[in-house]
């Protein structure tokens, strides 16, 4: 190789790909090879080639399978949820039973918590009541 070749060589690799280790040509070979360092397509290529590799150790069959069991099963709660959306409905309708019931069974804890307050109030001003009972009561 010329010296005129050689430096071009060292030049041309040090200029455009300055971390590449430096580069030697064989000029007595016919046609000669000029050494080259990946670009970024072959760079490209081994990432996809990965990707696939790792795509391919997949197990794809039991994930599907495992995929098809959770949408069956997501389908019954979607269907177990309407219906309780459905009753849920049902019992807020405002003539209902259930609203009725509702409102009657408020009624009458109104009433007790209310009795409850009277008597909380009388044996605030009377605790001798709880011994003795009230006055005027026959005993």
């Amino acid at each position: 190789m010329s010296a005129h070749a050689a430096s071009f060589v060292a030049a041309f690799s040090s200029d455009f790909f300055p971390s590449a280790p430096p580069a030697t040509v064989d000029w007595s070979q016919d046609p000669v090879q000029l050494p080259t360092i990946p670009g970024q397509l072959q760079t490209m290529e081994a990432s996809v080639e990965h990707i696939i590799t790792k795509l391919n150790q997949m197990p794809m069959k039991e994930i599907a399978e495992s995929l098809q069991k959770t949408m069956g099963d997501l389908d019954l709660t979607l269907v177990s949820a309407r219906g309780t959306i459905d009753s849920a409905g049902t019992m807020v309708r405002p003539n209902s039973p259930q609203a009725q019931q509702l409102d009657s069974t408020l009624e009458e804890v109104r009433r007790a918590a209310r009795s409850v307050r009277v008597l909380a109030d009388y044996l605030d001003r009377h605790p001798e009541a709880l011994i003795r009972g009230k006055k005027g009561e026959a005993k």
